[in-house]
């Protein structure tokens, strides 16, 4: 994968382009370099800003880099759904997010956007589901302690 990066990246000296960035990007995703992905990917947002991947790899990317959705991420991630709210992986990146941040509620809201798009056969439909139960367990501990 090095050498198709070195590769790429004389290609898009050459001739810069969003699809290209992406690729790039992608590529570093996958050697777990997120600083230089996050780099690709922003430069190909700044030639494609509309594109839902580019937005979604961005944004997925910062949050691998900074271990928590930035306020740019999460920018990045509202302006996606306004345009595809259905987009799963956004909604999904959102819950993680407000999961770990103990933000329960917005969590379970994320996750419940998320389960009329996935047939209830999806073994993915049940893990959503004890997600949200886990979640609402947490969110009511959490009231408990707080009271």
């Amino acid at each position: 994968p090095k050498q198709l990066v070195a590769q790429l990246q004389q290609r898009l000296q050459q001739h810069p382009e969003a699809k290209g960035y992406y690729l790039l990007g992608k590529l570093y995703q996958s050697l777990q370099d997120y600083p230089q992905a996050a780099q690709a990917l922003n430069r190909a947002l700044q030639l494609d800003a509309v594109n839902p991947d580019i937005q979604f790899e961005y944004a997925q990317t910062l949050f691998f880099l900074r271990k928590q959705l930035s306020g740019e991420a999460k920018q990045i991630l509202n302006t996606l759904l306004k345009q595809h709210p259905d987009h799963i992986n956004a909604l999904s990146l959102l819950a993680l997010d407000a999961y770990t941040q103990k933000n329960y509620w917005q969590a379970i809201r994320y996750w419940q956007a998320i389960l009329p798009h996935i047939s209830p056969n999806d073994p993915t439909y049940g893990q959503l589901q004890q997600a949200i139960a886990q979640a609402q367990q947490q969110q009511s501990q959490q009231q408990q302690a707080q009271t």
